[in-house]
Order: structure tokens, then C-alpha cells, then sequence
């Protein structure tokens, strides 16, 4: 596949009102009629569509293009993308807080991570699908940072793709600017018994987080 590069098309899937007031970190009981935090978040999750720029470009490599690491070893070819959401909706959640509207502020935030996210999906249902062209199996989407593939490997993705191209740059610390911005590998195989193991939050030690998916 060559590169691809490409603003996401609307919409994004739908952000779940519950799930955004949980990572936020609110802990009273909901209810649909009398609490105000659900119409503060529905009203937030309208309002950052403006504010939101989706992008991602991505490449297949082949595995001798990419440099030598173990979470690769088995793969015949290698998917690498970096997504964003620009940095708009960071500036938002930024200012609101500067200006001691943390609540909302927050809600902003982390509808972000959970919209750069959805590209993120969008990005690698695109990636698999070329996959099947290519009659290669995609294991699951993983990103430097976790288990044995450390953050520092970001710089070899930002080397590999142009990374400019949808205004994403890194810093000498290996952190994304903008930060709602996603980066990850897919292993592409041969052979359906090749995938094994598990990633992402199953493979997290982390039981009890509030970004928890499983």
C-alpha cells in the first residue's frame, strides 16, 4: 500500500455520554432526569465538532524496511500510521482551564483523546482492508510505550512517514504535538496462526483505569 493520506470523513462514531462522564473521573450516581453533568457533556460533545481537524497518513511497509525489533519478527509486512485531531479542540480545553472552567475544560479533554481515538479506528479499519487485498492477516493495532516496543521507537514512525504532511511533529522526549494524536504498527502475516496473544487493554495490567475498555 502506498502511503495514504487523508482527512477522515464525518461522522465519527458517536461518543458514549456515559462513558465520557466515567473518564472524566465523576463519581455520583446517574440519573437521566435530574443530573446536569449529562446535558454539560451532550452540549461539550456537539459543541467540539467544530474544533476538530481528523487526519491520518499511513504506509505497509515490508518487514526488512522497518527497523529490526522483536514484536515484528514474524510479520511479513508492517503497517505503521499516525493519526490527530489537530489542535484546535487542545487549545479549547486549555483556555477554558486557564480561565478556571476546569469541569469543562476537562470534558473537552478527554472528548479529544476519545475522538483521536476514533480515527485512530477509522485508520486501521482502512489498513485492514488493504490487508485482505494483499491476502495478509492484521494482528491487533499496538504503539510504542507499551509492552516491549518502547516510546522511544516513535522517532523511527516520524522517520518512515511524513508525518508534516498532517501537521503532527515530535519532541525530543518522543511525546506527539498535537497532543490527541495516535501512532501505532500493525503486523500484517502470512498466516492466521502466526496471530496470537492479545494487546491493548487486555493485555494491561492496569485493572482498575478509567479508560479501561474490557
Amino acid at each position: 500500500m502506498e502511503i495514504i493520506i487523508r482527512e477522515v470523513k464525518f461522522p465519527l462514531p458517536e461518543l458514549d455520554t456515559r462513558r465520557l462522564i466515567r473518564l472524566i473521573g465523576y463519581k455520583k450516581k446517574i440519573t437521566e432526569k435530574t443530573d446536569s453533568i449529562i446535558s454539560m457533556v451532550e452540549e461539550c460533545k456537539k459543541n467540539s465538532m467544530k474544533y476538530i481537524e481528523p487526519k491520518y497518513v499511513c504506509k505497509i511497509f515490508e518487514n526488512n524496511e522497518i527497523p529490526e525489533h522483536s514484536v515484528f519478527n514474524r510479520a511479513e509486512k508492517i503497517a505503521l500510521c499516525i493519526c490527530t485531531i489537530g489542535n484546535k479542540l487542545e487549545d479549547l480545553a486549555k483556555k477554558l482551564m486557564r480561565e478556571n472552567n476546569l469541569l469543562e475544560g476537562l470534558i473537552y479533554d478527554v472528548i479529544g483523546s476519545e475522538m483521536a481515538e476514533s480515527v485512530a479506528v477509522q485508520a486501521n479499519q482502512r489498513i485492514c482492508s488493504e490487508a485482505k487485498k494483499l491476502k495478509l492477516f492484521p494482528s491487533k493495532r499496538f504503539s510504542p510505550g507499551y509492552g516491549k516496543w518502547t516510546l522511544d521507537y516513535q522517532r523511527y514512525i516520524f522517520e518512515l512517514l511524513p508525518a508534516e504532511s498532517i501537521e503532527v511533529t515530535l519532541t525530543s522526549h518522543f511525546m506527539m504535538v498535537p497532543r490527541k494524536s495516535v501512532s501505532f504498527a500493525i503486523n500484517l502475516f502470512d498466516n492466521p496462526t502466526k496471530i496470537k496473544g492479545s494487546s491493548g487493554c487486555k493485555a494491561c495490567p492496569i485493572k482498575n483505569c478509567n479508560f479501561r475498555k474490557n
